[in-house]
């Protein structure tokens, strides 16, 4: 099995209210079970818990259990998900 957590030198002292600003490192491998789209999820909420984001980790989950209950999400909307909370690397 090929997974990584990326933590860099990354604080959440001085954060932004939007998620999209302050996003810890995640690295995600794609191949194999890590790739599944509710493990990009669990790995990223991890992360942001792991940094001391729980309460984003929170909405993370809140928000994909919103978009698996759309017939429409694609495997493209939670890697999106992941990256709006976590600077993602993607590694085939």
């Amino acid at each position: 099995m090929r997974h990584a957590l990326l933590l860099v030198q990354w604080t959440s002292e001085h954060l932004s209210p939007d998620p999209g600003q302050d996003r810890p490192p995640l690295v995600i491998y794609l191949s194999g079970e890590n790739g599944n789209a509710f493990a990009l999820i669990r790995d990223a909420a991890t992360t942001l818990r792991w940094v001391g984001l729980g309460e984003r980790a929170e909405q993370i989950e809140e928000e994909m259990g919103t978009l698996t209950g759309t017939k429409a999400a694609t495997y493209q909307d939670v890697r999106h998900l992941a990256e709006k909370y976590c600077a993602v690397t993607w590694i085939p």
